[in-house]
């Protein structure tokens, strides 16, 4: 929910960003307060190590890359607005957001070959998904989210996998394919994911 929170923010955010100096300094202080977090939650899970909750902890820490990653995207996009046409942003700062979306894909993965009785896999694999799609790991992003789909059928990331393959199979004019993954999404029994398909 706080994720969804955040891209909502963000999203409606570049109307006023240009003209407001304050929200750029927001945007950085947003930055270092997740860095800071980063650190503490480390710590935590170095001195929780056989804490039942210890995988809850590893998820917290790549939600927080996730979210560090959103945010310099955010600041990247909004640089690149204000460059002249045909310019582009420093690789430095490309290289932030897919370095810490990275660092997300390792907790996941982490916790995915780790825990294998944590009952919030499927929540976690489909972050993996997510994480993998968006810095375009193609391929491994297609191996995870049908993984999601074969392990956890029926289920509300399952189906949400299934739509993020959809659009990357319209995407990809791979028509067919797209009919197969989300005609049954169409017919099943979470409305917002029916309707989306």
């Amino acid at each position: 929910m706080m994720k969804l929170i955040l891209v909502f923010a963000l999203l409606s955010a570049p109307a006023f960003a240009d003209d407001d100096p304050e929200f750029r300094q927001k945007l950085s202080q947003s930055i270092e307060k997740t860095e800071q977090s980063v650190k503490l939650l480390r710590q935590q899970i170095a001195q929780s190590t056989n804490a039942p909750f210890l995988p809850d902890l590893y998820v917290q820490l790549g939600d927080l890359q996730s979210q560090k990653a959103l945010t310099l995207y955010y600041i990247q996009m909004e640089r690149d607005s204000k460059l002249e046409s045909g310019g582009k942003a420093k690789v430095e700062e490309s290289q932030a957001v897919v370095l810490a979306t990275k660092e997300a894909i390792e907790v996941y993965q982490l916790v995915l070959r780790e825990f294998p009785k944590y009952p919030k896999r499927s929540e976690v694999s489909y972050k993996l998904a997510l994480s993998l799609k968006s810095i375009e790991e193609t391929a491994k992003f297609l191996a995870v989210a049908e993984r999601i789909q074969s392990e956890f059928p029926g289920t509300e990331e399952s189906m949400r996998a299934g739509l993020l393959m959809g659009r990357h199979y319209l995407d990809a004019h791979e028509f067919d394919d797209a009919i197969k993954i989300l005609q049954p999404i169409s017919e099943g029994k979470y409305n917002y994911e029916k309707n989306l398909a």
